[in-house]
């Protein structure tokens, strides 16, 4: 059986891409991006930890992959 992805609509307006962005990269976080990157319909474009250096090795981490991170101190 094909598999078929919901489709995602916004004002009655169909999209091609949600764009994400995640916040606070806890126990979870690799997972919920794994899980962004790999949706068809889904584009990680930023990443925000109160904690510099957890952010800066989840996107060490993640290659980058196209997104922007940020800190607040």
């Amino acid at each position: 059986m094909k598999r078929v992805e919901p489709r995602i609509k916004k004002n009655g307006m169909e999209l091609e891409t949600v764009k994400v962005g995640m916040v606070e990269l806890g126990l979870a976080a690799n997972s919920h991006f794994q899980g962004h990157v790999t949706h068809p319909h889904a584009e990680v474009v930023a990443i925000c930890d109160m904690d510099i250096e957890n952010a800066d090795n989840f996107y060490q981490h993640n290659n980058g992959n196209t997104v922007r991170l940020s800190t607040t101190k």
